[in-house]
């Protein structure tokens, strides 16, 4: 990706490219994988997994002679997630378990318990990795420098996607096929929205649901992870989150929005009050009550709003370019200049 660039005519320009990103992750991986025994150990607390799974009230090898703690068997799930082939069976877990117990003076365990591991694991409930994530993830949003930030605020990458699971009538009955399949012949499918920090690349607010019926869209999704943001948070999004109503309600949580502008509405630069080429704020007026939403809500809602404006032109290689409008309740023109509104829209692309 290269830095955006004000042209003579006015309009924003940038490039994207998926062949510069960073390579940070796989040195990550690479140095895990060059530890001895397990590796989370060191980065995951055995405190921090004890406390997911007691305010979740999951309770298991808690004697003095248990060797699949929590703490351990979460450990040992993680580090299946970093290899492959045979190094990601229980066997092979079991054994790096085992070269753990060792370092830390205990007493070790066989190949003959990765059946004891295998049930331990089957009790790390959805509720508890969830717990562990945000605790994670909240954290380290909290400890990073100040110029990791974007004009020293959080921003968080918010985007959905589908995903398919394994084929079992529990997975169908709550998380149905697709409707283009036909019965039988298809796999259950989840929807999932995520927010993203921008600063560390942690997830720091996750929904799930079925990918059919009603308010199981991603906006819906989107709705149930508004306690996972903090005042003063920038949610970065793409043209599907550019609603009235999402606004409003990212507003009175004191929280930004940048995305872009919806396909059903247009821009017309030479409304409302220009701040600049391609540049200004308009007033979008309130639209009907949409049907997931209560009177008493839709009456708290302000009759309109006023969102700012920005044309940018998208450049790749070897395909014509591209003019964008960007949505944003960043109105200050003077602290956040257009450039700036472009680079950070140009990140969003990281997700």
């Amino acid at each position: 990706m290269t830095a955006s660039l004000l042209t003579k005519e006015g309009l924003v320009s940038f490039s994207t490219s998926g062949h510069s990103l960073p390579h940070g992750f796989s040195q990550v991986h690479a140095s895990f994988l060059q530890k001895r025994g397990l590796a989370f150990s060191e980065v995951l607390s055995e405190e921090t997994i004890q406390a997911a799974f007691d305010a979740e009230g999951v309770d298991f090898a808690q004697e003095d002679d248990g060797i699949f703690t929590p703490g351990i068997t979460v450990w040992a799930w993680l580090s299946q997630f970093l290899y492959k082939d045979e190094q990601r069976s229980c066997l092979a877990a079991v054994a790096r378990v085992a070269v753990l117990l060792i370092g830390l003076g205990r007493r070790s365990c066989s190949d003959s318990t990765s059946s004891t591991y295998c049930k331990a694991r089957a009790k790390v409930v959805e509720p508890v990795l969830r717990r562990l994530v945000y605790t994670l993830a909240d954290g380290c949003e909290h400890a990073v420098p100040r110029e990791w930030l974007w004009f020293g605020r959080h921003v968080k990458l918010l985007d959905g996607t589908t995903f398919g699971m394994p084929d079992t009538a529990t997975n169908q009955a709550e998380y149905p096929q697709s409707r283009s399949q036909e019965e039988g012949l298809g796999f259950p499918i989840t929807r999932g929205v995520a927010l993203i920090s921008l600063a560390t690349a942690m997830i720091t607010g996750l929904a799930l649901g079925p990918c059919a019926g009603k308010e199981t869209g991603e906006m819906a999704l989107f709705r149930e992870l508004l306690d996972r943001l903090e005042k003063g948070d920038v949610v970065l999004g793409d043209r599907y989150f550019c609603s009235y109503f999402t606004i409003c309600l990212l507003q009175e949580l004191g929280v930004d929005l940048v995305t872009l502008l919806h396909q059903r509405r247009t821009a017309d630069f030479r409304q409302g009050t220009r701040l600049g080429p391609g540049d200004h704020v308009v007033e979008w007026a309130r639209p009907e009550r949409p049907e997931w939403m209560d009177e008493t809500t839709y009456e708290r809602m302000p009759v309109t709003l006023r969102i700012r404006e920005v044309e940018v032109k998208v450049s790749k290689k070897g395909f014509r370019a591209d003019v964008l409008v960007i949505v944003t309740t960043l109105l200050d023109a003077r602290t956040y200049t257009r450039n700036d509104i472009a680079d950070l829209y140009r990140q969003r692309w990281s997700v």
